[in-house]
């Protein structure tokens, strides 16, 4: 390519580049404003100095039916320096029966128990990444009052979780491995984490760290 070519392209490029930079501050400001106008009064809703004024605007949000709400409230929620009222948040998004990712990390286990941890895997339809880290899929279906918990949504016998006051239980069981409920407990960011004794036939597949993170 000659030098003018390329001086051509460069200056085509910059062109390019300072139409896109054309919006003034002003104008970058206006638009921000208008956009998060309709926004602030929730904010100051779910952000009164009186607890139980908070906590109700962070219940009324996540069950207004409104997805810009809940997502307003589930990250405020989430953020909270307070357990109480990151539990709101945990308990909303499994009771609504949302889709997890389970993820857990192996990268300690040694060659015998990785090799049992991916036939686990297979059987539980979880995967296990080149640098070892697991992941498992949780889609539950309804609440079985008579069971007490949330079943799996293609097994209607079985239980996927269970809520309780401080912790989420999750049920894991594959046909090498005996059926067993993992607590999870939501650390100061709202990701819930655990640890996981695993095994295939009998032998161990390893005690893994597990988390759930509620928000992406």
């Amino acid at each position: 390519m000659s030098f003018y070519r390329s001086l051509r392209l460069g200056l085509s490029f910059a062109f390019a580049a300072h139409a896109a930079l054309a919006l003034t501050p002003d104008e970058l400001k206006k638009q921000i404003d208008s956009r998060t106008s309709g926004l602030s009064g929730y904010l100051e809703l779910l952000d009164d100095p009186d607890p139980s004024r908070s906590q109700a605007a962070i219940e009324l949000m996540l069950a207004s039916g409104d997805v810009e709400l809940e997502k307003m409230a589930m990250r405020f929620a989430l953020g909270s320096p307070e357990a109480a009222v990151r539990w709101i948040a945990i308990r909303h998004h499994f009771a609504a029966m949302r889709p997890s990712v389970i993820e857990m990390d192996a990268s300690n286990l040694p060659d015998e128990q990785m090799r049992l941890l991916i036939l686990l895997m297979q059987q539980l339809r979880g995967s296990v990444a080149p640098d070892k880290k697991v992941s498992l899929s949780l889609q539950p279906g309804p609440y079985n009052e008579k069971m007490g918990c949330y079943v799996q949504i293609d097994k209607d016998e079985r239980c996927a979780f269970r809520i309780n006051e401080e912790a989420i239980s999750i049920y894991l069981e594959s046909n090498s491995m005996p059926g067993r409920w993992v607590s999870l407990r939501a650390d100061e960011t709202g990701t819930l984490v655990g640890g996981a004794n695993l095994e295939y036939s009998n032998n161990s597949a390893g005690i893994l760290p597990m988390s759930i993170r509620i928000l992406p």
